[in-house]
């Protein structure tokens, strides 16, 4: 058995609500942008109780169920509004086995299996619990990362929310187990790791005898693994033992503080340049945007959803005696014939950083919905746009492409092939306008918020990856001006 269903924005706040999980990976589109997976994710735990409450609709037997033995791997991120499958291998009145798959590739996103008993109302024990306050997150360094605690935290819940979100589950899994499972995921998304946190796996099993306290879950770590920031976490509530495995995902790359202005004295060649930076609020684009800036370039910065970024960003290079402007664009979506601002700016410099999240691939699975996505960002709207400028003063082109096409990773396929025609795409605006002048080396791994990941791997620094480029650049298209 089987249901399609797409995670909504909305569901996962009010999952938040009710669990006091408000990590901003769940909830906050623009934060999420930043993070390791480039949009929001579901949250592990409201995935699971989906699976759940889709399996007690298909069961027809009225009676409270507790876990005997619940184990849950959370193997790949669930992004919101993207269509998943919810598929049951197994459903009975005490077992129950699933997987949620990507709809498109099938690829297994999370993987179940649970037994269950029945339990007679009359032998639930009391609980204590309340609609939490807390709503920000705390934020662990890697060397903040404790390696052994032992605390405890009070049972959260906000009924009201639950029997409309999960009315069968809130109706037919006793409230103990409801507790311990949204507690895990406050636990982790709010205490530890907290903020850049990653849950992925949880076991739990019954403990018959055992009587925890109600109203308190109590939780300590086992064992912390600093080299991979692996956290093994035990959890006590009630008559049930939770062992959850999760992970400090990095934080967002801070671009602006690694800028060092002395670096970057004024030359005279940039005096006229008005630079168009686009994708230029985050990673590769921000830093363009502070060294073309720091060089007496005038700049334009676009964002799509990074307004506050972009602002931080213009503020800062206005502070230091730069001169830059930011206009929100959707390249996808949005014409620059009708962008008004960017016409009367009149670039004579395009630099193109604008680019999808480009770790969506799949290793054993082509998607062509994603190499559409890539092929749109790379070569359609950046032909649209270029051919639209060079009819007033555009004349050089900074097109970034990436050594992955000669590294060929077989996750990123359709980045990869979407890349190639973009340098085919560069080399025929080339012949078609004699008078313009494109740019596209490929580029090394480069530290930003697309290239984060779980383990640690090589990466340059963006400023000292884009500087001897733009150096280059200049020497190859400028050097009368040198």
């Amino acid at each position: 058995m089987s249901v399609n269903k797409a995670f909504l924005l909305e569901e996962l706040k009010a999952f938040a609500k009710a669990s006091g999980d408000h990590n901003p990976i769940h909830t906050n589109e623009e934060v999420a942008r930043r993070l390791i997976f480039g949009s929001v994710i579901v949250h592990g735990i409201y995935a699971l109780c989906k699976l759940l409450e889709y399996a007690f609709g298909l069961v027809n037997e009225n009676v409270k169920l507790s876990i005997v033995n619940l184990q849950a791997d959370f193997l790949k991120p669930i992004k919101v509004g993207i269509e998943v499958t919810l598929k049951l291998d197994t459903f009975t009145a005490n077992e129950m086995s699933g997987v949620i798959l990507d709809s498109n590739s099938s690829t297994v996103l999370l993987k179940v299996s649970c037994s269950l008993r029945s339990l007679k109302e009359s032998a639930l024990p009391e609980y204590s619990y309340a609609p939490s306050t807390e709503a920000v997150p705390k934020e662990l360094s890697s060397e903040q990362m404790p390696e052994t605690f032992a605390r405890e935290t009070k049972a959260f819940l906000d009924m009201s929310i639950l029997r409309k979100l999960l009315p069968l589950l809130s109706e037919r899994l006793v409230l103990g187990d409801i507790l311990l499972l949204f507690g895990s995921s406050r636990i982790v998304g709010m205490k530890y790791p907290g903020l850049h946190s990653l849950y992925s796996s949880l076991n739990v099993i019954d403990t018959p005898g055992s009587y925890n306290r109600t109203d308190y879950i109590r939780y300590s770590l086992s064992n912390y693994d600093r080299r991979i920031n692996r956290a093994e976490i035990n959890m006590l509530f009630d008559q049930k033992q939770a062992t959850v495995i999760a992970y400090r995902r990095p934080p967002p790359v801070q671009q602006l503080q690694g800028f060092r202005l002395e670096k970057y004295p004024r030359l005279p060649l940039y005096a006229k340049r008005r630079a168009l930076v686009l994708g230029g609020s985050r990673g590769l684009g921000a830093a363009a945007s502070l060294i073309l800036a720091a060089r007496g370039a005038s700049v334009m910065i676009t964002y799509n959803r990074g307004k506050r970024e972009a602002e931080t960003l213009a503020n800062q290079i206005n502070r230091f005696g730069g001169e830059a402007k930011i206009v929100q664009i959707n390249v996808c979506n949005e014409s620059i014939d009708n962008c008004k601002d960017i016409l009367s700016f009149a670039p004579t410099h395009l630099y193109y950083f604008a680019s999808p999240h480009i770790f969506a691939g799949e290793r054993s699975f082509f998607s062509s919905g994603l190499y559409n996505q890539f092929c749109k960002v790379y070569v359609t709207k950046y032909v649209e746009i270029v051919r639209c400028l060079h009819k007033e003063k555009l004349r050089y082109v900074f097109y970034p492409s990436s050594i992955a096409i000669e590294e060929k990773p077989i996750n990123m396929q359709e980045y990869v092939l979407a890349k190639v025609s973009g340098e085919y795409a560069c080399d025929y605006l080339e012949k078609t306008f004699s008078t313009l002048r494109v740019f596209r080396p490929r580029l090394e791994r480069v530290r930003t918020d697309q290239t984060a990941s779980l383990l640690p791997v090589s990466a340059l620094d963006c400023y000292d990856c884009l500087d001897p480029l733009f150096n280059e650049f200049d020497h190859l298209y400028h050097k009368e001006n040198l």
